[in-house]
């Protein structure tokens, strides 16, 4: 996570995609994550949280398709 940041204040036009299911819980990995992002500065409107995939093979096929739709800055 602190790459991530460290990542992200070196290019905050960046977007951060967050992924990870829920397993057993409540709350996804990806919301997990995305709000201690959230909790370190980064705004809601630089995260991307992919929680609905529910293994790797999934993920990858998600996050190309965000990818595709969003524009990223560096």
């Amino acid at each position: 996570m602190t790459e991530r940041i460290s990542l992200y204040s070196q290019h905050p036009r960046a977007k951060l995609i967050f992924t990870g299911g829920h397993g057993n819980n409540l709350i996804s990995n990806a919301e997990v994550t995305a709000k201690v992002a959230l909790s370190l500065g980064v705004p809601e409107t630089a995260i991307i949280t992919l929680s609905t995939p529910r293994d790797t093979q999934e993920e990858a096929f998600e996050v190309e398709k965000s990818l595709a739709s969003n524009f990223f800055y560096w």
